[in-house]
């Protein structure tokens, strides 16, 4: 569920403008093309690189600017999609690829029946995988009514518009093999909705839970619906019944480049068995 474009105005880089970025750049006689004079933005920035005082006051100000104007996670999400953008760059190229062989690995070797992922987006990962019976779940409406669309014609995927505060599953039927989050925790800014869906995804699954996030707290600021976590130590002090049995490293780190690289990497959890009590 990474995103690209905020539907409201920056904070730091709204008080400046860059030049166009897919404007043609000016040629001389030669073909060459002319040196261009700095923008302000670029001045703005490279004098706050160089003041680290100035960095730390601007990021503050651009964070307490955003959370301000954030809608919630929810309804961020649903204005994203509704606007007609896609679930991100992580969803696409190879690191959907990757993703997906994990993921046909894991169901094979584990031999998984049934799959529910929570906050399956707008299906661009889903039509990568190769997975038996799954349920998609997502805070957006717009994004299920477009995975129904999708994949009408197949018979082995269900999808169910998930109202944080409209769901109650106690008789279990929200449940699979499986349970799979992948590119959601880190956008579970709000402690609430972070801990209710941590909660909910291991209660969906009976055998194994399998996570892609980054695992670190405070990694990003930048934008209000990004919130790292070290989620896994979430999990070892709330989720007793589960153990994390296997990580399985991304083998394209972030590098600067959202289209080529991530934070997240998999982290696999195996529900254990009950353990008989012991005489003393």
């Amino acid at each position: 569920m990474a995103t690209r474009t905020p539907p409201w105005p920056e904070a730091a880089d709204s008080m400046v403008v860059d030049a166009d970025p897919q404007a043609v750049p000016a040629r001389s006689v030669s073909g060459a093309p002319r040196p261009t004079a700095p923008t302000l933005a670029a001045v703005v920035r490279e004098t706050i690189k160089a003041t680290p005082v100035l960095g730390e006051l601007a990021s503050t100000a651009a964070r307490r600017y955003r959370v301000r104007h954030f809608p919630g996670s929810s309804a961020f999400w649903e204005q994203h999609y509704a606007a007609g953008r896609d679930s991100g760059p992580g969803s696409f190229g190879h690191l959907a690829v990757f993703k997906a062989g994990v993921i046909a690995d894991i169901c094979r070797e584990r031999n998984i029946t049934s799959v529910i992922e929570w906050g399956c987006g707008d299906g661009n990962q889903l039509s990568k995988l190769t997975v038996p019976r799954y349920l998609g779940m997502d805070v957006s409406r717009t994004a299920i009514e477009h995975c129904v669309r999708r994949f009408a014609g197949d018979p082995d995927k269900s999808f169910a518009w998930y109202n944080p505060s409209f769901f109650l599953d106690a008789a279990g039927f929200f449940c699979a093999d499986l349970a799979l989050s992948l590119d959601v925790i880190f956008h579970l800014v709000e402690d609430v909705t972070f801990t209710t869906y941590m909660r909910r995804l291991f209660r969906s699954a009976r055998r194994h839970v399998l996570i892609y996030s980054s695992d670190v707290e405070g990694l990003r600021y930048s934008e209000p619906h990004v919130r790292d976590r070290k989620f896994s130590a979430w999990v070892e002090s709330n989720e007793p019944d589960w153990e994390l049995t296997k990580t399985i490293r991304n083998p394209y780190p972030f590098t600067g480049v959202e289209e080529a690289g991530s934070f997240s990497d998999f982290f696999f959890y195996t529900r254990v068995p009950a353990r008989e009590p012991t005489a003393d």
